[in-house]
């Protein structure tokens, strides 16, 4: 997760890490944008829940959600990842370093 907050960082965000808030890792902020993003990362076949919590969490605070797979690990389905696009969910996959 640290490695993905320095992206943002190095973007020129403001970030707030693991802000107590469940669904969300970071908080990223920068001109007058606020994002709301849920880093996943382990090796495993994630469902629409993960999807779900980051709606939640981002909606309550005015954030525009971000999804982001870090790595090769996470696997999330085609259809899965289409229906988070078409509520709002910006998915990317950042590979490891």
């Amino acid at each position: 997760m640290n490695k993905v907050a320095s992206r943002y960082v190095m973007a020129g965000f403001q970030v707030r890490v693991n802000p107590e808030i469940p669904g969300l890792d970071l908080i990223a902020t920068k001109s007058g944008e606020a994002y709301g993003v849920r880093v996943i990362w382990e090796k495993k076949r994630y469902e629409g829940q993960v999807i779900e919590e980051l709606l939640n969490a981002s909606k309550k605070l005015g954030l525009k959600p971000i999804l982001i797979l870090y790595g090769s690990g996470p696997h999330i389905d085609k259809d899965i990842i289409e229906e988070a696009s078409r509520k709002g969910v910006l998915v990317k996959r950042i590979r490891g370093v």
